[in-house]
């Protein structure tokens, strides 16, 4: 329990970023277009896609729904990232352009275990 908590105050502690704001403001409708993920050395891309649920031609889901989806994607795969130094799933969405398909970049920055 103590883990949910810490973690959703990670994720409200962000505030919101400019493409939500900029999204209300024009009213306009973006799709996922491309979802790319990066940080990750041992969990497959497969696995972090499943647990994404986000699909290229969907709807962009809203401010909330995407940090509950860090949030799941967090308490899925906690053993992965060192919490000491602020490592943590976190979901980006980049705009280009007119168009109405947005980039979906997921960071993923897993802790790498030395051998010892």
């Amino acid at each position: 329990m103590n883990a949910l908590i810490i973690a959703s105050c990670l994720l409200l502690a962000q505030g919101p970023t400019p493409n939500y704001q900029q999204q209300a403001r024009t009213n306009k409708v973006y799709c996922v277009g491309d979802i790319c993920v990066i940080g990750n050395e041992r969990t497959p891309d497969g696995d972090i896609l499943e647990a994404l649920q986000l699909y290229p031609g969907q709807y962009l889901p809203t401010k909330k729904e995407l940090q509950l989806t860090e949030l799941k994607l967090w308490m899925r795969y906690r053993k992965e990232f060192d919490l000491r130094y602020g490592y943590r799933p976190t979901i980006e969405i980049r705009k280009y352009d007119d168009s109405q398909y947005v980039t979906v970049t997921v960071i993923f920055p897993e802790t790498i275990w030395k051998k010892r």
